[in-house]
């Protein structure tokens, strides 16, 4: 059961060939991706006071998001290097990798090669699946609030399934120690991010907590550690003076508390119905019940695994609630978030479920099931290349739209660095490859969005000529 996959080199190549052709042409679109709207207004500020004092700034200023604030203050933009930038798709991917990778490893029982095309196989379904694939690993300046924290949660999800250092005070040790530091270093990073990943790591390190705590009937220190780690950095974020001023110019305070629930469920409800309607990520969650289980994942009991399940149903929904509660829809980037937030809990309920029933003797999936293992991933392979993700960005390249505006921003940027005047006039761009094209200067209601962009090129002012 363990060395699933198929065992010939040929169908295991092809497998994961297959995988890797439907990211293909994400990580051949990010060599023509520009930056756009919060990612100059971000890094303006960045070049003139440095990261730190840029961070500290956005905290008392617009955003709490304190570890997202400081990757954006540190991006290639900061130092003009285009290339950077266009590289953040490939940092980005590769970290959701490294959680998946590190997922699988720890909660399946496989070797190590099939570990990497399962982890190749999640990654793909997931950058085909995505409500908006721009948002998710283009616009840096928003999905750079998202993406990292996605792989954290992954990698602490994974490494509380190997251990949770410190029980007690008398096992601390010099391994223990720099353990929990990480740990709880995660967790600051993670609640920085953004506010459902700030809810997702209290609610996560509260429920294990609150297990240790009535399984062992004494608290667990290296977990109370945790717990008091996340509380704070969830204070830091609801405390903050950026958190009350966002919520007066979003008139979050003139929603009412039934008006923000009511849209939070219908958005979950929706939201489900397009994730499983999705046949990729529909074929990808049937497949997480044939992975065999690793014995590193704790056996629970059933009381244990009911209550694991409502919280998790629970924690998808209430992920919602803070877009409802600040912008009062759901955005690209939070969609795409969401989505992912689903996927871990499911992967979570899956392993400890399977845990738990394969100990019982009794298996989900009978002997026919793996007969349809093979032709399960071939269905699920196959079905990313009819995605509207992948066949929107293969034709984004066939069209030549993608290369094009490549060309038409450099040589924009050009002629405004060019110009020797403070205000300058240029044309609207012609080609918007839907796959990266977030925005354009001119679009925007705010015009500070077009200001920044003229500061980053060395003008004051940038305006676009009327269409002919």
């Amino acid at each position: 059961m363990k060395d699933f996959l198929p065992p010939q080199k040929l169908l295991f190549w092809f497998i994961g060939a297959l995988f890797s052709v439907s990211i293909i042409p994400f990580l051949w679109l990010a060599f023509y991706n520009h930056p756009s709207a919060d990612d100059y207004i971000c890094t303006i500020p960045a070049m003139k006071w440095g990261p730190i004092t840029s961070t500290i700034g956005w905290y008392y200023s617009w955003s709490s998001r304190y570890t997202a604030a400081f990757l954006l203050s540190i991006n290639p933009l900061v130092y003009r290097w285009l290339l950077g930038y266009q590289l953040n798709t490939w940092l980005l991917l590769f970290l959701l990798g490294t959680g998946f990778f590190y997922w699988f490893k720890t909660a399946a029982l496989l070797p190590l090669r099939n570990v990497w095309v399962v982890c190749l196989m999640a990654l793909s379904v997931y950058v085909c699946s995505v409500p908006s694939v721009v948002e998710a690993f283009y616009y840096f300046g928003g999905a750079i609030c998202y993406q990292p924290a996605n792989a954290m949660l992954l990698v602490l999800i994974s490494w509380w399934i190997n251990k949770i250092p410190f029980a007690r005070w008398s096992n601390l040790s010099v391994v223990s120690f720099f353990q929990i530091l990480a740990q709880g270093f995660l967790l600051f990073l993670i609640a920085g991010s953004n506010e459902m990943a700030m809810m997702f790591g209290l609610a996560i390190t509260g429920s294990v907590w609150l297990y240790l705590l009535v399984k062992d009937r004494t608290p667990h220190f290296g977990m109370s550690l945790l717990l008091f780690a996340s509380t704070f950095s969830t204070g830091l974020v609801l405390f903050s003076p950026a958190t009350k001023y966002r919520m007066q110019a979003s008139s979050s305070l003139k929603r009412t508390y039934s008006e923000v629930i009511n849209n939070s469920f219908s958005g979950y409800l929706d939201s489900l119905v397009d994730w499983l309607s999705n046949p990729g990520f529909f074929l990808l969650l049937i497949f997480v019940w044939w992975l065999p289980v690793s014995k590193k994942v704790p056996l629970l009991e059933r009381p244990y695994l009911i209550a694991l399940s409502l919280i998790s149903l629970f924690l998808s929904f209430f992920c919602f609630v803070p877009s409802f509660l600040g912008e009062g829809m759901i955005q690209g980037r939070t969609a795409n978030a969401l989505i992912f937030n689903f996927l871990i809990l499911y992967m979570v309920n899956v392993a400890f479920w399977k845990q738990y029933l394969e100990n019982q003797n009794f298996n989900p999936f009978p002997a026919f099931g793996k007969k349809l293992f093979f032709p399960l991933l071939i269905l699920m392979a196959t079905s990313l290349f009819f995605s509207n993700n992948f066949v929107q960005a293969f034709n984004d390249l066939k069209s030549g739209d993608a290369r094009e505006f490549d060309l038409e921003r450099k040589m924009r940027a050009e002629l405004v660095e060019n110009n020797p005047g403070d205000s300058i006039w240029v044309k609207p761009l012609e080609h918007k490859p839907k796959t990266i094209f977030f925005g354009d200067i001119g679009i925007y209601p705010q015009p500070w969005y077009d200001n920044f962009y003229a500061q980053y090129h060395g003008k004051k002012y940038i305006h676009l000529l009327p269409k002919p």
